[in-house]
């Protein structure tokens, strides 16, 4: 029975393996049965950065952020054109040119200046204008602000999660795993002293096992805050 119940977690986890590898392919842009290799186990990097660093690079590099920041230069701009408008005349200039092969003329030119003067009677619309402009400024601004709240609670969230995912592989390696395969030592002296029963030896074992899969749980955790990470910052940090 335990033989057969191994059996079947190998043949899920075959299955799981090969879904893994064909969704890495396709994000790789490859076939989908293309060949991935086998996966190395890696000591996780320290981070390099401070938390304050990780927020000015989320200001540096992040595209949401980016993105904002240009929409308040945008309406800044149109604000200072609002105000010109509200000032100052428009000037258009224009210059045409005809060929007409039957006319006694066949090169003509013509030459066009207009300008417009803003008087009494347009500065409510102008005003109307500018106090537009000035709202789109601040909606801008607070837009901004949202945006920037929102990426640092997603750098503090994943560098806590990182944090802790960090620390749980720490604990897994130099306390559980030592202390599951000591006990699966120990279970398997007593067994063959006759002091421990068969069953209770495969117990054992099950925990040493349940443990090691326990192990990889924060290591595959542990990658994917790094990605979050990453991702909330705008840039790779290692």
């Amino acid at each position: 029975v335990e033989q057969s119940d191994l059996i079947n977690r190998v043949l899920i986890a075959e299955q799981a393996r090969a879904t893994a590898e064909a969704r890495l392919n396709t994000l790789l842009n490859r076939q989908t049965d293309a060949p991935i290799g086998r996966t190395t186990e890696h000591e996780p990097p320290a981070m390099p950065f401070e938390q304050a660093d990780l927020y000015k690079l989320a200001l540096d590099s992040s595209p949401q952020l980016q993105e904002a920041a240009s929409g308040i230069t945008q309406a800044e701009r149109s604000h200072e054109l609002a105000i010109k408008n509200q000032k100052y005349p428009d000037f258009t200039v224009g210059l045409g040119y005809w060929y007409v092969p039957q006319a006694d003329f066949q090169h003509t030119y013509t030459g066009m200046l207009t300008f417009t003067i803003p008087f009494f009677w347009t500065k409510s619309k102008h005003d109307k204008e500018v106090e537009e402009a000035s709202a789109q400024i601040a909606r801008a601004e607070a837009s901004y602000r949202a945006t920037k709240n929102l990426a640092f609670l997603e750098v503090r969230e994943s560098t806590t999660k990182l944090n802790a995912a960090r620390k749980s592989v720490t604990l897994y390696r130099t306390g559980l795993l030592p202390q599951a395969e000591l006990s699966l030592k120990a279970a398997e002296a007593a067994y063959q002293t006759g002091r421990l029963e068969f069953t209770g030896l495969l117990e054992t074992e099950r925990s040493l096992r349940d443990v090691r899969l326990g192990y990889y749980r924060p290591r595959v955790t542990l990658e994917q805050r790094l990605a979050d990470l990453a991702r909330a910052v705008g840039r790779d940090i290692f």
